[in-house]
């Protein structure tokens, strides 16, 4: 709590960030200023870097779940798509990380099995992102694209 009143005493300016269903059923109440609410598809200037907002509800859990595309570097900040466990894998890899992502996700069920899955890995994957940092595990870089569509593929399979 100390930290988070010095950062905002550091940056008077600075409002959270979510998507605008965050922003609705919990931002608003937990944040102590109002978020700035994106809606799907809607971009935002960092100054040297742009994202873009995409809400994909379910996807792989809660009805508020989204995902921020960097565009000049084509990052995906993909939150727990690709989950992997364990604590110590490198910061990046090229190596797979949708195997021990799979594993996790069948010893865990944490995902929301969502019927629209696949439509929304697919508009992820329209991005074409280069590197996909992941919350936890290994941040990836490579043809994202085809692997959020081999993501797809194993979820309905």
């Amino acid at each position: 709590m100390r930290l988070a009143q010095r950062m905002v005493g550091r940056r008077p300016r600075a409002l959270p960030l979510c998507g605008s269903v965050a922003a609705m059923v919990s931002i608003e109440d937990l944040a102590d200023r109002r978020p700035r609410a994106l809606a799907d598809g809607e971009t935002l200037s960092l100054g040297t870097h742009t994202v873009r907002w995409f809400d994909t509800p379910h996807l792989p859990h809660a009805w508020e779940c989204g995902f921020l595309a960097e565009e000049r570097t084509r990052t995906l900040l993909c939150g727990d798509l690709f989950t992997q466990g364990g604590s110590d894998l490198p910061p990046l890899t090229t190596s797979d990380i949708l195997g021990p992502s799979e594993t996790f996700r069948h010893e865990m069920d944490y995902y929301s099995h969502t019927k629209h899955g696949r439509a929304m890995l697919e508009r992820l994957a329209s991005t074409h992102p280069t590197t996909l940092a992941c919350m936890h595990g290994s941040a990836w870089r490579g043809d994202g694209a085809s692997l959020l569509r081999a993501l797809a593929d194993a979820l309905t399979a």
